[in-house]
């Protein structure tokens, strides 16, 4: 190849690359056009997806903001989409993260979103300490996160206490008036003997349920069967709250806990005086 002929190569190279630029810029304006109208599809695995299949119905020359929502029905299940846009994800990320609220803080997470079609924790994530961070909206949200998960826990464990209540309550009687009154006294035990006694139901009823073959397999395993070591009594279980108790529930308590815990908790002692063992109040 003589000078002449490089000197013509070179200026066709120069053309196509000039064209390939116009081209790319060209196709990033209609996409923008597009991504405009359906933020849920500004995904960067979507921009492949509809270049390659411009190229396949003729070019990228094809490739236009109008072509791209004509073939949204033909690519639907190829395509990713967003849970939401991405101003509806700011406004959330703001929402759960108030420390974070500022125009400011908006507008420099918006354009890093845009130019790298990132998420929006993906681009605070990246942006860092260039963004404004309110450390007494912070403390202030933190606090009432914590005052809600105490809320609802406190919620749950009410709920649970009223299922266990009313379990007990029914199979203490048949009579209403009887099983208002037990719902009365229930209100005031512990919510861990509430369990306890609830469990005792579920066990009687799963028991009354089974057949005389199930009950004798099941005796017999349970006979067989380690006796687990005494669950430690909780702090709730006060002197005062176990002499409130009625016979029926202390004696319950003892099956739970044991004799001796429910003794110590009592204040109760047994020494052993001339070989004899003494309870003895402390």
């Amino acid at each position: 190849m003589n000078y002449m002929e490089q000197f013509q190569e070179s200026i066709r190279n120069n053309q196509e690359d000039t064209m390939t630029r116009e081209e790319s810029s060209r196709v990033h304006k209609e996409m923008e056009k597009f991504y405009a109208s359906h933020p849920n599809y500004r995904l960067q695995a979507n921009h492949q997806i509809f270049i390659d299949y411009a190229e396949q119905s003729g070019g990228s020359e094809l490739l236009t903001a109008e072509n791209m929502s004509l073939w949204l029905d033909v690519l639907k299940g190829q395509l990713a989409v967003l849970r939401e846009t991405p101003d509806e994800a700011l406004n959330n990320f703001m929402q759960d993260n108030p420390a974070y609220e500022c125009s400011a803080n908006r507008a420099l997470i918006a354009e890093r979103v845009h130019q790298t079609n990132s998420s929006v924790s993906q681009a605070v994530q990246s942006l860092g300490n260039r963004l404004a961070f309110n450390q007494n909206a912070h403390a202030v949200h933190n606090a009432q996160l914590e005052q809600q998960a105490a809320v609802r826990s406190a919620e749950m464990e009410q709920y649970e206490r009223n299922v266990c209540i009313e379990e007990i309550a029914l199979d203490w009687s048949r009579d209403a008036f009887s099983q208002n009154v037990k719902r009365a006294k229930l209100n005031y035990l512990p919510t861990e003997m509430l369990r306890s006694q609830a469990q005792e139901v579920r066990d009687r009823r799963a028991l009354r349920g089974m057949s005389a073959f199930d009950l004798r397999e099941h005796l017999s395993k349970a006979r067989q069967t380690t006796p687990a070591p005494a669950v430690e009594l909780p702090v709730e279980y006060t002197r005062e709250t176990i002499k409130a108790m009625s016979p029926d529930e202390i004696r319950k308590l003892v099956r739970v806990y044991g004799n001796d815990q429910v003794n110590r908790r009592l204040g109760y002692i047994k020494p052993e005086i001339g070989g004899f063992v003494r309870e003895i109040l402390v």
